[in-house]
This record gives structure tokens, C-alpha cells and sequence, in this order.
């Protein structure tokens, strides 16, 4: 905790690599929110109890989802928020913290059939060496095995894929392809 100097311990499998996601701090006090971490999905640990009540709720709310805070006003009483997963490109809405009401704002991708969407499950596989690799594998819909298989690795060190939609998986999915994106 950078206010207090205090460390926190990550639980985890140790077999299951997780990587440092961000540190949210509020735009009113400048205090550490939270912190984000990245493992098959996102995990996030508060310290804020009232946001994460607030967070608990949304999750509760939209349900197999992702949530995510896009933008809040300056007292941070109203907040766009991102809704989304891997076949629900994005719906944003406005979220009033003081009323707990969400209000659908806009579809991102409108126009995306929903229901063609394949889902995207985390796996792990073992390298040559032993170590376990994680990576998500998108199955097209209805599929007979056995079908091709696109693997689509990721840009750089620097960079990981995650959970949630990923509009070239989805194009080959709806193609017959099975998409393998390694970690």
C-alpha cells in the first residue's frame, strides 16, 4: 500500500503466472482505490470498502461479466462504466453512486450479432520445458472436431492477451477456425 507502506500478498496457484495490471487512485483524494491484476480474468483488490461495495454491486448486477470504470465526475459521484465479456463487445453505462442506477448509454458494436459470438475459455498447456503456458482458446460455435486451429500470439514481452472480446477470435471463430492465443 503506497500510503502506508504496507504489502499485501497476492494468493495465487504458483503454477498460474498473473501479471501486475494497474493502481487506481482517486481523482478526489489521490488514494490508492485499488489495485488490478491480470490471471485468466481480471482480479481486483480494493481498498477503497465503498467503492468495492459499489463494484460487488455492478458485478452482482451483470452478472459472467467484466465491469470497468471508464470516466467519473469530478466528485466522482457518477461514473461511465464499461460492461462487457467474451461475447458482449461493450455496452456503456452511467452508473450514480448515490442511487445505485445504471443507465444504458450505448452498445459498442451495435450491430454485432450477440448471439453468434463464440466464448473464449482460459486453458493452460505444457511448454517442452515443463512450465505451464496460459492462453485462451476460442471454439467457433457449434463446431465438429476436428476443425483448423489459428494460433495468433501476442505483441511482444510487453504486452498479454485477456479475457473478453477480441474481434479478429470472433471473425475466424465465425469461420470455422478454433483461435488459440497464447500467454
Amino acid at each position: 500500500d503506497v500510503a502506508t507502506g504496507k504489502t499485501e500478498l497476492v494468493e495465487t496457484d504458483p503454477n498460474k503466472k498473473v501479471d501486475f495490471g494497474s493502481a487506481r487512485f482517486s481523482e478526489v483524494t489521490d488514494e490508492l482505490d485499488a489495485t488490478t491484476y491480470t490471471e485468466d480474468r481480471t482480479r481486483i483488490y480494493w481498498k477503497n470498502k465503498a467503492k468495492e461495495a459499489d463494484y460487488n454491486l455492478l458485478k452482482k448486477r451483470f452478472a459472467g461479466r467484466e465491469v470497468a470504470n471508464a470516466s467519473c465526475t469530478k466528485d466522482e459521484q457518477k461514473c461511465l462504466i464499461v460492461v462487457n465479456s467474451d461475447s458482449e463487445p461493450g455496452e456503456v453505462y452511467l452508473f450514480d453512486r448515490k442511487t445505485k442506477k445504471t443507465d444504458l448509454q450505448y452498445k459498442i458494436r451495435e450491430n454485432i450479432p450477440r448471439e453468434a459470438l463464440a466464448a473464449m475459455e482460459p486453458i493452460r498447456y505444457k511448454s517442452s520445458d515443463g512450465l505451464e503456458i496460459p492462453a485462451y482458446l476460442t471454439i467457433p460455435k457449434g463446431a465438429k472436431r476436428p476443425m483448423p486451429l489459428l494460433v495468433v500470439p501476442h505483441g511482444g514481452p510487453w504486452a498479454r492477451d485477456q479475457w473478453g472480446y477480441n474481434g479478429l477470435a470472433q471473425f475466424f471463430a465465425n469461420r470455422g477456425y478454433a483461435v488459440l492465443q497464447p500467454n
